[in-house]
Order: C-alpha cells, then sequence, then structure tokens
C-alpha cells in the first residue's frame, strides 16, 4: 500500500469512527431535549443554550393523547390561528384554477429526476476527459485516440456513484451507468493496444479504493456528516504527511531537537504541527460551507457530488504523484471548473412554479421510518418541501452541516419550539426557495411538549399530502393516535397515504378513523409497495 493510499484508508477510517460518535451524541441530545418541559411561557430559554450535552436522563417523551372534547377542539383551533399567521398555501381542492396533481405531477418528477441524472453523468464525464488529458500530458505520453478513450473511460467511473445520488438510490440508473463504465474500457483498452488484464488492473489501481470510500461515507448512516469529517481527517493527515517532507517546516522544527534531543521529536512535532496548521484550515472551511449551505447556496445532494468527486480527483491525483503542488493545484483548478459548470447546468432547470408540499407523520421510534423518509422524501423535493416533527429516528437521515455545526457549538436547544409565541414566529417565516439544484429541503420542526400538537395542526393545514408511517401502530402510541383523531377531524384522510405492515393494529386503525366524513386514506404494505408505487400513490393524492 502507497503512503498516498494510507492517508485515504487512515482518514476513512477515523472519519467513520467520528461520524457514528458525532451521531450517537446528536441522537442523545435530541432525546434529552425533547425529555424536557418547555420554559414556561413569557420566559427566556437562553439560559437552556449549550446543555445538549449535559441534560438530565429520561425518557424520550412524547406526550399521550388528550381525551377531552375541549382540548381536541382547541387544539385544532389553535393550529388554524398559527397558520393563519404564516404564508399557509390553502389545501390543494382550495385552489382556485389548480388541477389535481394526478398524472402531471408524477411526470414533472421523471422529467426532473432525469435532468439530475443527466447532470451527474456530465460530471462524470468531464473528470474522464480532464483527467485522460492530464494523465497523458504529465507523464509525457503521445497517446493515440484509442489511448485516450480508455483513459478517459476509466477516470469517468465517478460518474456512477453521482448517478446513485441524483437519482436517490434508483438501481436500475446506478446499474446502467456501471454496466456502461466496467464494460467500455475492456474493447478500449484492446483497442489502444493494451491487454484486457492490464486494463483492468489499471483501473482498480486508480478506481478501487475511491470507490470504496465513498461507498461507505455516502450510506445513510455516515452521510449526512460523513463527507464533512473524511475532509477535516483528510486536510490534517495531508498536512501531517505534507509535513514530514517539507524542508522548511524541518529546519524551523529542529529547535525541538535541543529542547528534547533525538530525531523522534523533530519527526513527531512535524506532524502533530502539520495536522494542527492544515486541519485547523479544513474546519475552517468547513465551517464557512456549513454557513454557506445554511443560507441555500448549494444543497445536500451537491455536497455529496462534490465531494465524491473531490474524493475520486484526489486519488487520481496520487496516481500521477502526491507529492506534486503543481499537480495539486491544477487538479483543484479542474474540481472548480467542475463545480462551477455543475451549478450553471443547475441554474439552467426549470423550477417548480407551485411547490407541493409533503406532510411525514409517524411512530416515533420506528426503526424504517429513516428508510421510508430516504426512498420517498428524496424524490418528493423535486416537487416541494418535506415537512415533519424532529426526532433521535431521523437523526441520520436529516441532519445537515449547518445542524452539525449548531451542535457542536451547544446551540442545538435554539432549534426547539418552545412556546406558542416561536411556533407562530416561525410560521410567519417566508416559504423557503429550493436550493440551487432545484430541490426543496426536509423542514425538520423540533417541539417541546406544549408546542407538537399544535405544529402538526398547523403543519397539516399547510400542506398538500400526508405521509402517514402507521408501521408499530398500537394502542401504546398515543402520539400518532392524536394525529390520526386530528386527520379524520379535519377531513385530511383524503390526501393522505398510509403505510402499513404486520405490526399495524389495523382494528384499532379502524376504530379511530370511524365515523369520518368523506374518502379514507389510500392504504399501502410496505412489504409489498416499492418507492414508485408509494410517489404515484402521494402524487395521486
Amino acid at each position: 500500500m502507497s503512503d498516498s493510499d494510507l492517508v485515504m484508508v487512515s482518514a476513512t477510517v477515523l472519519a467513520l469512527a467520528s461520524s457514528g460518535l458525532l451521531l450517537r451524541r446528536y441522537r442523545v441530545a435530541v432525546v434529552r431535549l425533547m425529555s424536557l418541559s418547555a420554559p414556561p411561557s413569557g420566559t427566556s430559554s437562553d439560559p437552556l443554550i449549550g446543555l445538549a450535552n449535559g441534560l438530565p436522563d429520561g425518557p424520550l417523551n412524547r406526550p399521550p393523547d388528550d381525551s377531552s372534547a375541549e382540548s381536541r377542539s382547541g387544539s385544532v383551533a389553535e393550529a388554524a390561528s398559527l397558520g393563519s399567521s404564516g404564508r399557509s398555501p390553502p389545501r390543494v381542492q382550495d385552489r382556485p384554477g389548480r388541477t389535481p396533481p394526478g398524472v402531471r405531477l408524477g411526470v414533472d418528477l421523471a422529467r426532473r429526476r432525469r435532468q439530475q441524472i443527466g447532470i451527474a453523468f456530465g460530471a462524470g464525464g468531464f473528470i474522464g476527459l480532464a483527467y485522460a488529458w492530464l494523465f497523458l500530458v504529465w507523464n509525457g505520453v503521445e497517446g493515440t485516440a484509442g489511448v485516450f478513450l480508455f483513459l478517459a473511460a476509466v477516470f469517468a467511473w465517478p460518474a456512477v456513484p453521482a448517478v446513485w445520488i441524483a437519482s436517490d438510490g434508483d438501481r436500475r440508473w446506478t446499474a446502467g451507468a456501471a454496466a456502461v463504465l466496467v464494460v467500455a474500457p475492456l474493447p478500449l483498452a484492446m483497442a489502444a493496444g493494451l491487454g484486457v488484464l492490464d486494463g483492468l488492473m489499471f483501473w482498480v489501481r486508480v478506481n478501487a479504493l475511491a470507490t470504496v470510500v465513498v461507498a461507505v461515507l455516502v450510506t445513510r448512516a455516515f452521510r449526512a456528516v460523513g463527507v464533512c469529517v473524511l475532509g477535516l481527517w483528510l486536510a490534517g493527515l495531508l498536512g501531517a504527511y505534507a509535513a514530514v517532507d517539507s524542508p522548511g517546516l524541518a529546519a524551523v522544527l529542529e529547535t525541538v531537537s535541543v529542547i528534547a534531543p533525538g530525531a523522534d521529536s523533530v519527526f513527531w512535532a512535524s506532524i502533530v504541527t502539520g495536522t494542527v496548521l492544515v486541519g485547523g484550515c479544513g474546519w475552517l472551511v468547513f465551517r464557512a460551507l456549513a454557513r454557506w449551505y445554511a443560507a441555500r447556496g448549494f444543497s445536500d445532494h451537491m455536497l455529496l457530488l462534490g465531494s465524491l468527486c473531490l474524493v475520486f480527483c484526489l486519488a487520481y491525483v496520487t496516481a500521477l504523484g502526491l507529492g506534486q503542488p503543481a499537480l495539486l493545484l491544477i487538479a483543484l483548478g479542474l474540481f472548480s471548473l467542475l463545480f462551477l459548470g455543475v451549478r450553471g447546468a443547475y441554474r439552467l432547470l426549470p423550477t417548480v412554479t407551485a411547490p407541493h408540499r409533503l406532510l411525514v407523520l409517524r411512530v416515533f421510534g420506528d426503526p424504517g421510518a429513516a428508510r421510508l423518509l430516504n426512498i420517498t422524501g428524496d424524490r418528493w423535493r423535486h416537487l416541494g418541501p418535506v415537512c415533519l416533527i424532529g426526532g433521535p429516528d431521523l437523526a441520520s437521515a436529516t441532519i445537515g452541516p449547518d445542524t452539525v455545526l449548531t451542535f457542536l457549538g451547544h446551540g442545538l436547544r435554539r432549534l426547539f419550539l418552545a412556546t406558542r409565541s416561536e411556533l407562530a414566529d416561525r410560521l410567519a417565516l417566508p416559504d423557503a426557495p429550493p436550493d440551487p439544484d432545484g430541490r426543496y429541503r426536509v423542514e425538520e420542526w423540533f417541539c417541546f411538549e406544549p408546542t407538537w400538537r399544535p405544529a402538526v395542526a398547523a403543519l397539516l393545514e399547510r400542506s398538500d399530502v400526508v405521509l402517514l408511517d402507521l408501521r408499530g401502530f398500537t394502542a401504546q402510541r398515543q402520539g400518532i393516535r392524536h394525529e390520526l383523531g386530528l386527520l379524520a377531524r379535519t377531513g385530511a384522510l383524503a390526501r393522505c397515504v398510509a403505510i402499513t405492515d404486520g405490526s399495524t393494529d389495523l382494528a384499532l386503525l379502524d376504530t379511530v378513523i370511524a365515523g369520518t366524513a368523506g374518502p379514507g386514506p389510500r392504504m399501502l404494505r410496505m412489504d409489498s409497495a416499492d418507492p414508485d408505487t408509494i410517489l404515484r400513490a402521494l402524487t395521486r393524492s
């Protein structure tokens, strides 16, 4: 294993461990905050800021159902007053001149996904052509057209994980792209006068390690923070690697040998200094990116796409010579051109003129909630925002760079709605625009006990479609039972798609929604419904 490969593997292992620890502490902090009673109305909640990692232990407080009719009617009336204070869009059926969503939304969704996939594949193609040219020029090889095309096909492999991200994990699109970029280099290698085995070994040498790194760090468990943490560790380790070979820094650190004689002291001082200096610069870059993300300068998919392209670009640079400063500058220049090109391509995409809000209601703590949100929410975000009540069960699916920065800065409490006035203030904010790639974000609403019921009711009023995850619904799940009663009382079941499985108490469900005026929800079993079926049901609700 080369030094560059060792740096990449070490950074990946450290990033995995750090990401897992960070996500675990984040979940614990959310649970602890949700276990608190909110500060009394009219009092400042600022003293709670910074206590995310030091709150008393307690169970997740999902409030019980209110049995009194006065409480039930009050929740609906309160939600109506809160919802009217913001820019709440009326329901789909109440919007004048608007046709039912139906097939048109499905067509729009399919077209937008194809456009995103095309941009991702184009990004991989740019990397392939650019690094094929750089490989020939840097090594002084006068390659034929066959050699150039072979190298371009090998270096275009990042298009495969890029398509996986752009297609929201669609296996058919990803398998098709992989088949093209696995098969194409083989005949091109033969046409270039190379053996098939030699061509295959070259592909493994430049793509295998980077593919493993990307495959691990963009999984659902780590993709939210893994790529950011990887960047920090990679910067620190590259700084240490460069510091050891830096004559200037070594000369400065020779003074260490006066205090602590021996070559080891200079060696370790060089590593620590390089790690701190370059890693510190990486931390500043991460803070800037988090703020840029919060300002909607880029989306989560753009972050993943950029991260995987950067990983592959570094892998390709190491294949040519990691210690060449000029080569690193050229690689960063090519990456900057790629970023500007992709961002420009996104700007050319048509925007959604009338976004459709999807509200996700679920049984808290169900282990399948994150997967359902991933396979449906990611695709729905081409059409409009996805709203939900925040909780630790969806931490890995909803956390973003800005939330990571807030959490690390001990400001997680600021994300929680403690009073009804805070809820009204947030509802009064203008609707958030889409990200530069045209996709909307997941709007996570963290609530204390006094605010979660009116928050759900207000979000229901603002939403066009409701995805109701009833897996694990039993008599003990009073939170989702309250939400079902709210849907039944407001006549919103007609625009709901309910997901069930063997753990759903269907008899209790019938009892809760009995007597509902109008049609009930569209029912789908999770074990027989794929993402496309769920999306079709949502677009027709």
